[in-house]
């Protein structure tokens, strides 16, 4: 039985930081031939006696640290995985459902998923983990996505100095099989804002692709509840920050789960 190599522990890539960016990088310690082009694809025969370039394992890894570093993970959460979250009374069982649904996923039947709790309690670990599987373990094309730094960059691109297109912005989001926005909702609830997220949901939906999202906002509905009857509520709802016809299309388009717990930060310290 061999031993699994020291420094990827034989997974055949490496996960590191490049900037703001999380980057992977194949082993070279135990998978330097993975990057010799000549070994991508191996000559195979059909039934008819035709040869066929068919794609080999060295190049699945390839493509599957490029699907990785497309993502654009944010880098400090590069590394996250399933295996890493510290499962919650308010939330036992969810990394494991999760984990499944990463490992079951399928681009034209899976729903999407939304992640929804008061903040620091693991949303955006449980969504980068999400992803980091998808890519390095399945080849997935994702992309992440911090809301209010889309809403910064489109709002950039209406400067008439700017060389920049709301459509080059927006329209890659929209053809991604699998975008994972983090923080929906986060801003000042402009009307602006909430043109650009119908924008990206509505077109995502009409194209019938994979939204993966992190909230701190809870619907109107499960806000009312909490409070009572005649009780007055101080938080916003999900409705108020994104509009009403956006959260039905989320609820239609993922299956949510809540996430409790306290902040986790907060606990840290």
């Amino acid at each position: 039985m061999s031993t699994p190599c020291k420094v990827c522990s034989g997974v055949g890539y490496i996960v590191g930081r490049s900037g703001e960016l999380a980057r992977a990088e194949v082993c070279t310690t135990c998978s330097a031939e993975v990057l010799d082009e000549s070994l991508w694809y191996q000559i195979q025969r059909d039934e008819n006696g035709y040869e066929l370039a068919v794609p080999s394992e060295s190049l699945g890894l390839v493509r599957r640290v490029r699907c990785f570093n497309d993502a654009k993970l944010p880098a400090s959460y590069g590394a996250k995985t399933m295996a890493g979250f510290q499962d919650h009374a308010e939330h036992r069982g969810l990394k494991t459902r999760l984990l499944r649904y990463t490992q079951r996923f399928d681009l034209e039947n899976s729903d999407g998923v939304l992640l929804m709790g008061p903040p620091g309690t693991g949303k955006t670990h449980l969504m980068c983990a999400m992803l980091h599987y998808l890519t390095l373990q399945r080849g997935v094309a994702c992309r992440f996505l911090d809301f209010f730094d889309l809403t910064v960059k489109v709002r950039a691109t209406y400067d008439t100095s700017s060389k920049v297109t709301e459509a080059s912005i927006i329209d890659p989001l929209v053809s991604v099989p699998v975008l994972a926005i983090d923080e929906l909702g986060k801003g000042r609830s402009s009307h602006y804002e909430r043109t650009i997220v119908d924008q990206l949901i509505s077109r995502r939906y009409n194209a019938g692709r994979v939204v993966i999202a992190t909230t701190n906002y809870f619907p109107e509905e499960e806000l009312t509840a909490k409070m009572g009857a005649g009780g007055e509520r101080g938080a916003l709802s999900l409705e108020e920050r994104v509009g009403p016809r956006i959260k039905s299309r989320l609820y239609e388009m993922c299956d949510v789960y809540p996430v409790g717990g306290n902040d986790y930060r907060m606990r840290q310290r």
